[in-house]
């Protein structure tokens, strides 16, 4: 039996995340002809837990273990009108600041001494360390996490450092690189990335990025990949309701809210179409959901907000709709392999790779050049016509192929 260890953005409440890791999963289980013992390594054990099935072993990250609830804090804990708002306050800036001084002290000596925090690792995880010591093969699969964003960096920094260290196969594949905000966490990403046996990547910039940092050219496959989440490609779904899925995201739409209110007014009138908000992160992407639809309802449109448990349950509202409209990438993905027509309001590179590949590049609207009547022709437009089912499944097959590449020899 054969062990792998498959490391990426789970544990986020991240349902994008999600759709990839059992994607990855289901890739393994159908390339390899081995048994596979499958260890996942989250940033939170009880959140993937829910979604793996019990033969699949989950393990907390170096993440989780260094740096505690830092991300919830940053990204889940909204500040109520209660009595405790100054205090939780406080502690939420001291704790982050100790957080952040932590991350300076391993970047600072990470690359310099590399062996002192092997030691250092070794000491705070040990159960972690152990499983990669044992592991015949470490994937660091799909998603944006070799960036800017420190603590995911570091992670993957130390992850791969241990794997080094006992001569560990590892693969990097579906991911999206950089961008960087300084020359130190290039050079981390450098360090990750040359380790790897093969590189595949699902963007023409990251690409361009990694083919600039390291020195072997010959790893890093040269075709983009399609997002990992693709590979689940469904029939379209003959059952569909007249409604429109707005996925909101986490980019601030409080000043174009009137716009976006006065927009989906017209379309609601025109095309007797329901209207549901919604997110695919459960982070402060609910208030501001949630705000966006109490704004528009106290404006008269007839709509409602779900907020999805998990992305079964997202997925299952977004394959019975006829149209989703999103700034979250996998809001897009989500709806799209199950014959659900777009419309991206996001043109971040990943969504623009996206757009193209299915062949829908005119129909990206971002929402900070949100127009209404811009808005309302891409909807008109999106509901004539038909998603194309055999590009997907042309995707699909390209994620296995490349995916079988990236294996290689294991």
């Amino acid at each position: 039996m054969k062990r792998v260890l498959i490391s990426g953005g789970w544990g986020y409440r991240n349902f994008g995340d999600d759709a990839i890791l059992l994607s990855t999963i289901k890739l393994l289980n159908e390339v390899c002809y081995d048994d596979l013992d499958v260890t996942v390594i989250t940033y939170s054990k009880k959140e993937t837990s829910k979604i793996l099935s019990k033969d699949t072993h989950v393990l907390n990250s170096f993440q989780r273990k260094i740096f505690q609830k830092n991300f919830e804090y940053e990204f889940y804990f909204s500040q109520s009108k209660c009595l405790f708002e100054k205090p939780f306050a406080f502690y939420k800036k001291a704790f982050q600041w100790y957080q952040y001084k932590k991350s300076v002290v391993f970047f600072k000596f990470g690359l310099k001494y590399p062996k002192t925090i092997f030691f250092i690792i070794q000491l705070l995880c040990p159960k972690l360390v152990l499983n990669i010591k044992k592991t015949n093969l470490l994937i660091l699969s799909g998603g944006g996490y070799l960036n800017s964003w420190r603590e995911s960096l570091l992670t993957k920094y130390l992850e791969v450092l241990i794997a080094r260290k006992y001569n560990k196969k590892i693969i990097s594949i579906g991911q999206s690189i950089g961008p960087f905000n300084c020359e130190l966490y290039e050079l981390f990403a450098k360090e990750v990335l040359s380790e790897c046996k093969t590189i595949c990547v699902r963007d023409s910039k990251s690409l361009q990025l990694v083919l600039s940092l390291i020195n072997d050219k010959t790893k890093v496959v040269n075709q983009i990949m399609p997002d990992l989440a693709f590979y689940d490609v469904k029939k379209p779904n003959t059952d569909l309701n007249s409604k429109l899925v707005f996925i909101v995201g986490y980019d601030n739409i409080e000043n174009i809210k009137s716009t976006v209110c006065e927009a989906l007014l017209k379309v609601q009138k025109d095309f007797d179409i329901e209207i549901v908000f919604t997110v695919s992160q459960l982070w402060t992407t609910i208030k501001s959901a949630t705000e966006l639809y109490e704004y528009c309802n106290s404006m008269g449109l007839k709509s409602k907000i779900v907020i999805p448990k998990d992305f079964v349950e997202l997925e299952n509202m977004l394959s019975k709709s006829t149209l989703v409209c999103s700034q979250n990438l996998h809001g897009l993905i989500l709806a799209n392999r199950n014959g659900v027509n777009v419309i991206s309001l996001n043109d971040r590179r990943k969504f623009i790779s996206f757009m193209k590949m299915i062949n829908r590049e005119e129909f990206i609207l971002p929402i900070i050049d949100f127009d209404i009547d811009d808005f309302y022709a891409l909807v008109q437009k999106s509901l004539k016509s038909k998603s194309d089912y055999q590009l997907n499944i042309e995707i699909s097959d390209t994620v296995k192929r490349l995916f079988t590449i990236a294996l290689g020899d294991f």
